[in-house]
């Protein structure tokens, strides 16, 4: 039975890596021979951004910058999937393999954070927001190669901007907490109660919110690998320390992404030997995750973060542009 996404899920990597993976995948695919050859010689492998970049090339820099966001460089991991699905390379389920690849680099990255902050986590949380996530993977998985490229390009974009608008309000809910802590601190010193910015809300608990950012945010990690917005909001409305938060967020993707790569393996998205390849790219985002601590020291958080937010906006609207097919962008 054919799948969507074997042609374009050997076509993201060099010539002589797609050979290879054409002789060992060709039969799993059920890939006619007119369909490997091609692959095999690298007529789609070649994807150059701007004329001078490969798209092997452009994938390692996104690995890189995906290992950056989850060592807590603000909003980089969530560039690197707009950017990644941007300029994906054009042709049947190219896209869908685009997102594919990405579930081992991140699952690595994930690992290695979980691994040193685990015991900070906190697994009430943690089991609250998997069941609502669990549907809404399995939601985008049944969405997920029944899409035109166009389609999905749409989707995608629409739920990059939704996250644009969700980090916008974790902005809103990063100032009032950073202020209500300085509050706090004076407030235990002089035995007042503390203000209303330090007490989690009602609604945190409430199963209308953990079923909002549980459900959304699964089904966005399937299309996008991009569900760090929703998640940094929900944790956000508790008022966890930062080891806590880190550690929850970490494990909480670590589990989500094992069941993401079962899920993938499962269905045919992502083949053994494409794993492989991701985790050649993840150890790229391992690097990105040890070096991100040196990079908030030396760069400006607020240049950082419009830099980040301009290209996702971007991205975005690139996306919804192709995805309408209004041509607004002459780019790609």
């Amino acid at each position: 039975m054919d799948h969507p996404g074997a042609d374009s899920s050997l076509s993201l990597v060099a010539p002589a890596a797609v050979e290879w993976i054409c002789a060992n995948t060709s039969a799993f695919f059920n890939l006619s021979s007119g369909t490997a050859a091609a692959l095999a010689s690298g007529e789609q492998a070649s994807y150059v951004v701007g004329g001078s970049v490969s798209y092997p090339v452009l994938l390692a820099i996104l690995a890189f910058l995906m290992g950056l966001g989850k060592g807590g460089v603000p909003g980089s991991s969530t560039c690197s999937v707009a950017l990644n699905s941007l300029l994906a390379p054009s042709g049947l389920g190219c896209l869908d393999a685009a997102v594919a690849l990405g579930v081992p680099i991140t699952f690595l990255a994930d690992l290695l954070v979980s691994s040193s902050y685990f015991e900070h986590a906190r697994w009430d949380v943690i089991m609250r927001l998997l069941p609502a996530t669990g549907l809404g993977v399995a939601v985008g998985t049944q969405v997920m190669g029944k899409l035109s490229e166009a389609q999905a390009k749409l989707l995608i974009g629409s739920i990059l901007m939704f996250i644009l608008l969700v980090n916008l309000s974790q902005e809103l809910l990063v100032k009032p907490a950073q202020e209500g802590k300085a509050v706090a601190e004076e407030s235990n010193k002089t035995g007042k109660a503390l203000p209303p910015e330090e007490r989690v809300p009602s609604y945190a608990t409430s199963i209308w919110f953990v079923s909002l950012m549980g459900g959304v945010g699964g089904f966005a990690t399937i299309l996008t690998n991009s569900m760090g917005p929703m998640l940094n909001v929900f944790l956000l409305t508790l008022k966890l320390d930062p080891q806590v938060f880190v550690g929850t967020r970490a494990t909480f993707f670590t589990i989500v992404n094992t069941i993401k790569l079962a899920q993938r393996l499962s269905t045919g998205t992502l083949s053994l030997d494409l794993v492989k390849v991701g985790i050649l790219y993840g150890f790229v985002a391992l690097f990105g995750v040890l070096v991100s601590k040196q990079i908030i020291k030396r760069m400006s958080k607020t240049v950082f973060v419009r830099l980040e937010y301009g290209l996702m906006t971007f991205a975005s609207l690139k996306l919804i542009d192709v995805g309408t097919e209004l041509n607004f962008f002459s780019f790609r």
